[in-house]
Order: C-alpha cells, then sequence, then structure tokens
C-alpha cells in the first residue's frame, strides 16, 4: 500500500513539474493561410508577397508577424506612399489571415464636402435625428474634428434614448471629386 501511494504521489509530481517546465508565457503559434495587402494602396500585392519570408501553411509567430510587417512598411517607404501601416489578424481555429491596411495619418488631407450622409442600421431612433445631432450640413467642409464631433453626437442620441446599451458605430466615407458621402453603420443591441 505504501509503495501504491509512493508510485501515485511521484507520478503526481511528474505531471506537475512537466507542467511547471512548459513556458506559460509562450507566445502564440499560428497557421499562416495568407496575406491581405488590398488595403495597401499602391502596392503590387503579388510583387510584395513574394518578398514576404513567410509563405502559407507556414507556422508564425508574432516575430514572423512583425518580421513581415517591416517588409511590407520598407516597401511603403521604397515607393513613397505615404500613411501609416497597421497590421490585423483574422484568426479561426489557428489558422490566420495577416491584413495590412495603410491609413494616411496627414491631419491637412482634406476629406471633402458632404455630399450626404446615410445611417445603416439605425431602427430605433430616426435617420432624420440623427442626421440632425452630426450638426453636418451638405456642402459643409469635412474635418477630423468635426467628423469625431458627429460621432460624439450620436452616441450621445442612442444613449439618450437606449441608456446602458453598447453600440457599435463605424464610419464609410466615399469621395469622387472633392464630394464626400458618408455612411454611418450603426450596430444597435438586440
Amino acid at each position: 500500500m505504501t509503495s501504491l501511494s509512493r508510485i501515485t504521489l511521484l507520478g503526481g509530481l511528474l505531471t506537475l513539474s512537466s507542467a511547471l517546465m512548459a513556458d506559460p508565457h509562450k507566445p502564440p503559434t499560428y497557421i499562416l493561410d495568407g496575406y491581405d495587402l488590398s488595403r495597401a494602396h499602391g502596392l503590387n500585392a503579388a510583387e510584395v508577397e513574394a518578398k514576404l519570408k513567410d509563405k502559407p501553411g507556414a507556422r508564425i509567430t508574432e516575430a514572423n508577424i512583425h518580421a513581415d510587417t517591416m517588409i511590407v512598411a520598407k516597401e511603403l517607404e521604397a515607393h513613397h506612399i505615404p500613411g501609416q501601416l497597421f497590421t490585423s489578424l483574422a484568426e479561426k481555429n489557428g489558422h490566420v489571415w495577416l491584413i495590412f491596411d495603410v491609413l494616411n495619418t496627414d491631419a491637412t488631407r482634406p476629406l471633402g464636402q458632404l455630399q450626404s450622409q446615410n445611417f445603416v442600421g439605425a431602427s430605433r431612433v430616426p435617420a432624420s435625428v440623427l442626421a440632425a445631432a452630426t450638426g453636418l450640413k451638405t456642402g459643409d467642409q469635412l474635418s477630423r474634428e468635426n467628423l469625431m464631433s458627429a460621432r460624439h453626437a450620436i452616441l450621445a442620441m442612442y444613449a439618450k434614448s437606449m441608456p446602458r446599451t453598447r453600440l457599435g458605430l463605424k464610419l464609410r466615407l466615399q469621395s469622387k471629386q472633392g464630394k464626400t458621402t458618408l455612411t454611418w453603420l450603426i450596430d444597435e443591441p438586440r
């Protein structure tokens, strides 16, 4: 009986020691499914993908993702493409797509004049009320500041009509010849 309890105790210690030896802070490993460079306007996606170190099917870590991001950043610089590079992951069951976005951070770049604004997904607050709340009128020169103010006004309107609920709100800008259409994408809670 004593030897059985020693074996059980020894087995428990071995299990515990192997669990302690495993690195709990080890970075996650993913399987790369591919790259999305469609939002890095001005770059030839096929040429850039050929220069990236990791190919679809490879196991990658955050270090690999960082290295690929640096390659894309150098390509943007070589092609004189302004903006800020953001890398994000679309992950499902350990498989990832690396998505490269280039956002123009030049605050002086004009956003155009307001042609119209639409509210997609708004059902609890009428679009006319939301449009009035934004304070934006057709022909107004758009800036980052007045778009942020409009966003805050929409959120405040929903906070009054639906207290203590969380709202998803995104903005899509479509510009053509200096005229901009705003599409507010509203994800109302169910």
